[in-house]
């Protein structure tokens, strides 16, 4: 009977890594030996892999850099007049 195959935690290929909390493409070292990573900038667990492709598009990165822009404040809708004939 063949041993069963054993399971690596080294993704290659073009796998990129997010970090959550960092809010950017970062380097990672892996934990154990479990599919887990640890950012190398703020060395939180946080941090999701995937195709540069499918990141870009979940997170909705706008720029080139790896960053994700930060959200800007909406400012409130002037009220109409009927609005204001309430008030």
């Amino acid at each position: 009977m063949p041993k069963p195959q054993r399971v690596t935690n080294n993704l290659k290929g073009h796998v990129v890594f997010y970090c959550k909390d960092c809010e950017k493409i970062v380097d990672t070292k892996p934990v154990g030996r479990k599919f887990a990573y640890r950012c190398g900038v703020c060395g939180t667990k946080n941090v999701a892999f995937g195709t540069e492709k499918t990141i870009r598009a979940y997170y909705r990165f706008k720029d080139e850099d790896g960053e994700k822009p930060r959200a800007e404040k909406k400012e409130k809708p002037e009220e109409s007049p009927k609005e204001k004939a309430k008030a």
